[in-house]
């Protein structure tokens, strides 16, 4: 076995285990846009090791800026423009482009599969 074919069965076996732990952490706090509680576990198959930093960087900080919201909302009375300003994420551009790529890629990982089952 070469040393490429280790490296591949390793970023397999990361690929694999990101998959599983984000997974398990979208299932105990679910994304605030259903979809992306599919496209956080892909998205840590196809992109080893940065795959994870990634959810937990950019996919976890949008969700506490949501609780965050959410919990401070209860405590100011109704007052629906403060609440309605909390629930927008302010992220840098790079981020939203990377976010909505991924968005897109996973859609496609998922799309191609299926499109190869009817051929």
């Amino acid at each position: 076995m070469s040393w490429l074919e280790i490296l591949s069965y390793i970023a397999i076996a990361i690929g694999i285990i990101q998959f599983l732990v984000i997974t398990i952490d979208v299932i105990r706090h679910p994304q605030m846009m259903f979809v992306m509680n599919i496209v956080w576990p892909i998205t840590g198959l196809y992109f080893p090791v940065a795959g994870i930093w990634f959810y937990f960087k950019l996919g976890r900080k949008d969700r506490k800026k949501h609780d965050h919201a959410h919990h401070s909302s209860e405590h100011m009375h109704g007052n629906h423009e403060d609440h309605h300003e909390h629930h927008h994420s302010e992220k840098p551009f790079w981020q939203s482009v990377f976010v909505s790529t991924t968005h897109c890629s996973s859609g496609c990982s998922i799309g191609g599969g299926e499109a190869d089952r009817f051929k």
